[in-house]
C-alpha cells in the first residue's frame, strides 16, 4: 500500500511539472469574444433577479408577521384553538370506554 502511495505521489508531481513547463497559446491568440460576454451579462441577470425575488419573499415574511400568521402569538393561539377542538370532540362523543387497571 505505501508503494501505491509514493508511485502515486510521484506521477502526480511529474504531472504538475510537465504542465508547468507548457507555455500555453500564445498571448496575441488568446481573446474575450462575444459568448463570454454574453454568458457574464446573463449571470449578472440572474444574480439581479435572484436579489429581487429575494427581497420580494422577505418582504412576504415581514408582512405575514405583523398580520400574526407565525410568531409565538400565532403559536399560542393554534394551541388554543387546538385545545377548545379537542374540548368539543371529548364533550360530543362523551367519555370513552372504561380501560381496565393492570
Amino acid at each position: 500500500m505505501h508503494d501505491l502511495a509514493i508511485h502515486a505521489l510521484t506521477s502526480l508531481a511529474q504531472v504538475v511539472v510537465h504542465l508547468a513547463d507548457d507555455e500555453g497559446p500564445d498571448p496575441a491568440d488568446v481573446k474575450a469574444g462575444w459568448g463570454a460576454l454574453g454568458i457574464f451579462v446573463l449571470l449578472c441577470a440572474t444574480v439581479a433577479f435572484l436579489g429581487y425575488s429575494l427581497t420580494k419573499q422577505l418582504k412576504k415574511v415581514d408582512r405575514a408577521k405583523a398580520d400574526g400568521v407565525f410568531g409565538e402569538e400565532a403559536a399560542a393561539e393554534a394551541a388554543e384553538e387546538a385545545r377548545l377542538r379537542q374540548q368539543r370532540i371529548d364533550d360530543a362523543t362523551g367519555p370513552g370506554p372504561a380501560t381496565p387497571s393492570i
